[in-house]
Order: structure tokens, then sequence, then C-alpha cells
């Protein structure tokens, strides 16, 4: 019972962990789609010779020039509509002011998606490995190869150490001990109270067992 109540809690524990980066992973892309959708621009000065990138007229005195990203956007007043159904269709017409790394600077000011999701990916690997390591050792399996499967395929290397069974040949290497386990307890014939799987006698009725493992005062040679 001990044992299974364990296996719940670990089970819940990660299944957090899990909720904890998809919820921020929603939450980047969220913010990110929000960043897209949003055009930030400031109007600026008309200059002489200014034609609207749109239609290739000459821009008069009622007309505008938008800054969008470092570039000089000339627009006449009836194509600017048109530019914001679409703005990145006529980006590729304008060089950003000045040099030309301005606008490299200012986008590179925010994370990209893809290293974000590369170091989600390298965090995950992080945790699994932790946790498929502990629990290959735990069930006799090579604890440093399961612990590089976690890191590479993270859940899924957990899941088939998880299925695996128990080895109860454990080799425990020279300076290490093996991984505490706590055995379940039996239940008695007569009377169906819970006693401790080494015991010969039931502690409350009396009624007489047979022992399913030795007790550890019998392996200590007490």
């Amino acid at each position: 019972m001990l044992t299974r109540g364990r296996t719940k809690a670990r089970l819940l524990l990660w299944g957090m962990m899990i909720g904890v980066i998809l919820y921020v992973t929603w939450n980047v892309l969220a913010m990110q789609k929000a960043k897209q959708d949003t055009l930030e621009y400031t109007i600026v000065k008309v200059l002489p010779g200014d034609r609207c990138i749109v239609s290739g007229k000459k821009l008069g005195p009622d007309d505008i020039c938008l800054e969008i990203r470092g570039r000089r956007i000339p627009l006449k007043r009836e194509a600017l509509e048109i530019f914001l159904r679409d703005p990145e269709k006529y980006f590729a017409k304008v060089q950003p002011r000045g040099a030309l790394f301005t606008e490299e600077l200012k986008e590179s000011a925010s994370l990209s998606l893809g290293w974000f999701f590369f170091g989600l990916y390298v965090l995950a690997g992080l945790i699994f490995a932790a946790i498929t390591a502990q629990t290959a050792v735990g069930k006799g399996l090579p604890p440093l190869r399961w612990f590089f499967a976690g890191l590479v395929v993270n859940v899924v290397a957990f899941l088939i150490v998880f299925c695996k069974r128990r080895d109860k040949n454990v080799h425990v290497p020279k300076g290490l001990r093996k991984v505490p386990s706590t055995a379940e307890p039996v239940p008695c014939p007569g009377c169906g109270s819970q006693n401790h799987p080494a015991a010969e006698k039931c502690l409350d009725c009396g009624h007489p067992l047979t022992p399913k493992t030795q007790s550890e005062v019998n392996r200590a040679g007490l």
C-alpha cells in the first residue's frame, strides 16, 4: 500500500511539472501571437520626393509617412488601409533607415520561438533524465544508459523504464546502496488485520502466519 501511494505521488508530481511546462509554452505562444498582430509605428515627416509604396504616386501635403521597424513607409491617405491589410508584402520594397543593421538589432531583442522551445526541450530532458535514472536504479537497470535515454527522448524513456519489471537480483556496485523499498503488508486469514510480511503470527489475534520474506533482524544475524 505504501509503495503504491509513493508511486501515485510521484506520478502526480511529474504530471504537475509537465502541466507547468505546457502552461508556460501556451502563454509564450499567446504573447508572441499578440505581438505579431500588433503593428507598432511612428508618424514621421513627409520628405520631398516620397512616393507611396502601394500606388507609386508622389505624396502630397495631406498624405502621411510611417516608420515601422526602422523603415520609412510613405503612404497616400487612401492607400493606408490597403497597406495595413498586409504590411509584410510592402516591407520588401524599402530598405531600413540608415545602416542595414537597424531592423536586425530591434528584432533580436525578443526571444525567438525556436530558442524558447529548445530551452524547454533541454529543461524537460534534464528532469526526465534524472527521474528515469532513479527509476532504473530501483529496478536494477543500468542508470547511465537510461539517463541519456531520458535526456534525449524524455517521457518516452521514462514510460519504458516504468513499465519494466523489477529485477529481484539487483547487483549494487561497491560504494553504493540499493534504493530502499517497502514490502506490502500481508492480511491475516483469521481476522483480516494487516501484518508485516516477515511476521510469523498475527499481532491482533495470534493466528499463525507464513512469512513471505526474511525479516531485517534475521538478515543482520541478531
